[in-house]
């Protein structure tokens, strides 16, 4: 199967590329690769849609200047790619985030491995670092934690270390199930439980803690169940939308008697926290 690369290049360069990068990967783009001035966007020839351009928010945004080519390549070794372009991350001095072929973690810094097969789920895209970030103000020992929408599991394999108790990881797509099952086990944290499938998988189950960093309209239509599923004095974390999309989420979490703790931003996307 060939593939379409889409290299845009952009001005200013941020938030339009995170921005960007989300909304690509909505219309079923695999895989990114960041560039000086921009990203290369790949997705299966089958399914790419060059007029889908016209109504991403991200090339509209005010002050943006972006130009873009399309070509055609043959089938990508994802992984030799990655290992070209994936970068360590460090979150504040807590925790290193890196590939297998990284150099560890020193110290008293926490070491999480993250197989280089997703595009989501290093801490590099501003929802996945506001998230992991947040885990470490939180106060997991023996807790029990849902990781919805987990990508890499990387949140579930942060709290896990963190001491949780119980941590479940669930995502609806087969790639990152896989994804999540293989970086648990690289992180000696196999105890964790990986699900396939979406918010049906937490019905008659109870935690502490929710982590959900999906996009605005999942967040929506699922909050009643994450609501259900929410222990008494839990707290329920969302990020994955934009600040614009603030008052919407917050709203329908007010409906189902949830009470607003605290909202974070960074380069224009939001997480916010919840108390049962």
């Amino acid at each position: 199967m060939n593939y379409i690369e889409v290299e845009f290049n952009l001005d200013p360069l941020l938030p339009a590329r995170e921005v960007l990068i989300y909304e690509l990967a909505e219309l079923e783009y695999e895989s990114f690769v960041n560039t000086k001035k921009g990203i290369k966007a790949y997705i299966q020839k089958i399914d790419f849609d060059e007029d889908a351009f016209e109504d991403l928010h991200a090339l509209k945004m005010g002050g943006l200047n972006y130009t873009y080519r399309v070509r055609e390549i043959e089938q990508i070794n994802w992984n030799k790619k990655w290992e070209e372009e994936f970068t360590p991350i460090l979150l504040g001095e807590h925790c290193l985030i890196r590939a297998p072929f990284h150099a560890p973690a020193e110290g008293d810094v926490m070491d999480v491995i993250i197989a280089p097969k997703m595009s989501f789920g290093t801490g590099h895209h501003p929802t996945t670092y506001l998230m992991a970030e947040q885990l470490f103000q939180l106060s997991l020992e023996g807790k029990d934690v849902l990781d919805m929408g987990c990508g890499t599991a990387i949140l579930a394999i942060i709290a896990k270390k963190l001491g949780a108790h119980r941590v479940c990881g669930i995502d609806i797509e087969d790639f990152a199930y896989e994804n999540a099952l293989e970086n648990v086990k690289l992180n000696d944290t196999d105890d964790i439980f990986v699900y396939k499938g979406g918010v049906e998988q937490i019905e008659n189950q109870s935690f502490h803690v929710i982590l959900a960093n999906i996009n605005r309209n999942v967040l929506v239509d699922d909050m009643n169940a994450y609501g259900r599923a929410l222990k008494r004095g839990g707290r329920l974390y969302l990020s994955g939308f934009y600040t614009t999309d603030i008052d919407i989420l917050n709203q329908q979490a007010i409906k189902l008697g949830l009470v607003f703790e605290e909202k974070k931003e960074r380069e224009g996307w939001a997480l916010l926290s919840f108390k049962k």
